[in-house]
């Protein structure tokens, strides 16, 4: 399944405006797009496909271009219902920093939710829960928050990263 080229820029405005909140600069340093031929081999699993991933962002994709994250967002679907799969705590990884993201085709929020919250678990943040006493107050059928586990919506915007913001100013 391909992506619709004319909708990559809304994605990515939505995707830098969801970080906007935890004085987070979100840079877009290159785009490249596959057109004739998946460069890794693309499994249901998507451990696998992460794993994939991050070996050809090391081995090709470093060499031609500096920079600290890469997020493969791609058509087709995962076993189960996981959208999106990224290393934790990885930012500064020169092997591990990136994600794995499908376009689910909901809207152009989905899928930017969806690269924002792998994102998140690029730079630490883990999922919103009770047991963690951060949990989300904006309800699931409002969309939720970026770090919770799964939603099945979109998160609404003003609250997206509301227990990160309470933890980054407190270690301020």
């Amino acid at each position: 399944m391909r992506l619709k080229l004319p909708s990559a820029p809304h994605r990515l405005f939505f995707l830098f405006q969801f970080y906007r909140p935890l004085n987070v600069r979100v840079a877009l340093t290159g785009l490249e797009i596959w057109s004739d031929r998946d460069k890794i081999r693309v499994e249901k699993s998507p451990t696998d496909t992460l794993n994939n991933f991050l070996e050809w962002r090391t081995r090709d994709l470093l060499p031609r271009l500096r920079h600290d994250n890469a997020q493969l967002v791609m058509g087709g679907a995962f076993d189960g219902t996981t959208v999106g799969m990224a290393s934790q705590s990885s930012m500064c990884s020169r092997d591990r920093s990136g994600g794995v993201n499908v376009d689910h085709l909901v809207s152009v929020l989905g899928v930017a939710s969806t690269v924002a919250h792998e994102l998140g678990h690029n730079l630490g943040m883990s999922h919103d829960t009770a047991e963690r006493h951060c949990s989300c107050q904006n309800e699931p059928r409002l969309g939720g928050c970026i770090m919770e586990p799964s939603t099945g919506s979109v998160p609404d915007y003003s609250s997206l990263f509301l227990c990160w913001m309470f933890i980054l100013n407190m270690e301020e």
